[in-house]
């Protein structure tokens, strides 16, 4: 499970959706939460957060994908280690601060060492820790 350290930036409350923004190094991710008891006290703009999402969850691509999906879910990363397996290979990924871990499955990408890649994350794949 990957984590991502932040602080919540805004909230947006639309029945018993929560529409959450997080500050990640001064860049914003998108999380969409679904209404609970818990969050209801807790969830407060300036909160330190963690984020998690699983090493299937992103969307991997070499170039940028425009107008397709939230920009605000969008990693710009590099590929520090490729260990393969027999169906699966898992890519250990670089951002100027932390280091992410991807799932692929081998016939679908042909990606390199020190490769740049784009990843993103849907709104709904986190799970938001409130600290």
């Amino acid at each position: 499970m990957n984590q991502i350290c932040g602080t919540i930036h805004n909230i947006k409350k639309y029945d018993k959706i929560y529409d959450v923004y997080i500050d990640y190094e001064n860049h914003i991710l998108n999380v969409i939460l679904l209404e609970n008891p818990l969050l209801k006290k807790d969830l407060k703009k300036y909160k330190k957060v963690n984020l998690y999402f699983k090493e299937f969850a992103p969307i991997i691509s070499k170039k940028r994908i425009k107008n397709i999906i939230k920009i605000e879910n969008e990693f710009k990363l590099q590929i520090e280690k490729i260990q393969k397996g027999k169906v699966f290979h898992l890519l250990k990924l670089k951002n100027h601060k932390d280091y992410f871990y991807v799932y692929i499955k081998d016939c679908l990408h042909n990606f390199n060492l020190k490769d740049t890649i784009y990843i993103y994350i849907k709104p709904t794949d986190f799970i938001l820790e409130l600290l």
